[in-house]
């Protein structure tokens, strides 16, 4: 999806919320074919069924999602005035947006799909409530990814195993399972694959950037494995993720260093060398 709605993107987003209540979530994209799709340019046709298809491919995720929501927001025993149709209709392509690797604002898609519950089922309040946890829990799931490939990242450089046995092994035991009876979050599974992916491809590049922002300090190789791993993984977006702010990525691993060193001082250093490789790597964000 585009960084910005195009002129045509609300009426997209009319339409396949329109087509998920008439026709459900399964052969959703053939359903363009009738009266709705026939409202559309055939470039938003595009657009849509491109959203349709990601709202079928990932139908389990996105039912997943939706029941953490709207257990979060109104308790899992709450009635809300949407029926189960209306909830999918409206939750699945704005999670389907928000989990895409172009998209635009989560505020901003959230607000649209908002606004179109109102227009087609008369009710805002609960669609709000529900449509904003769901950005939350969206959020959370881009989080537990950029930790999951920082710790496989980790993982490859102590073991010596290749990028594809570890992504194995986190994608079926580690990420959203119980393990030690700790309960590992969801992940967004795309977003931990292309991290992966892309520090593969850059590394040289990833590293000589790093390398320049540590000259004052220390060198990478001399750097902690955990402390590598995440330079790794924040130069990768930094270098490839353009559509993401520098400061969203730095505020994301500075907190993925929270997580490994919450009373040391590593999540400074790791705040301070990603802002001097993002004002490197991303000056005009900075100008």
């Amino acid at each position: 999806m585009s960084d910005k709605p195009k002129p045509g993107m609300r009426a997209v987003r009319e339409a396949a919320v329109a087509i998920l209540r008439d026709s459900g979530v399964d052969g959703a994209a053939a359903a363009l074919a009738g009266a709705h799709g026939d409202a559309l340019t055939p470039e938003d046709r595009t657009r849509a069924a491109d959203l349709l298809g990601l709202v079928e491919r990932r139908k389990r995720q996105l039912e997943q999602l939706m029941g953490n929501a709207l257990a979060t927001a109104f308790g899992p025993d709450a009635e809300i005035a949407l029926s189960r149709e209306d909830q999918r209709a409206l939750a699945f392509p704005m999670i389907a947006e928000l989990m895409a690797p172009r998209r635009g604002a989560a505020k901003q898609i959230a607000e649209s799909y908002a606004a179109i519950a109102a227009k087609l089922t008369g009710e805002k309040t609960a669609a709000e409530a529900l449509l904003t946890q769901l950005s939350r829990e969206v959020a959370l799931m881009k989080s537990a990814a950029r930790l999951a490939a920082v710790q496989a990242l980790y993982q490859m450089e102590a073991s010596k195993q290749p990028l594809d046995k570890v992504r194995e092994q986190f994608e079926s035991l580690r990420i959203g399972a119980e393990i030690d009876g700790a309960q590992y979050r969801e992940a967004d599974i795309d977003l931990f694959r292309k991290i992966l992916d892309d520090v593969l491809n850059r590394q040289s590049a990833i590293d000589q950037l790093t390398d320049r922002t540590l000259v004052d300090r220390w060198p990478l190789g001399r750097v902690d494995a955990t402390l590598r791993a995440i330079f790794r993984a924040a130069g990768a977006e930094l270098l490839e993720a353009k559509k993401t702010p520098p400061k969203v990525i730095i505020s994301e691993y500075v907190d993925v260093a929270r997580a490994f060193w919450p009373e040391g001082k590593e999540p400074g250093l790791v705040n301070a060398v990603l802002d001097g490789m993002a004002r490197e790597a991303r000056p005009e964000a900075f100008a």
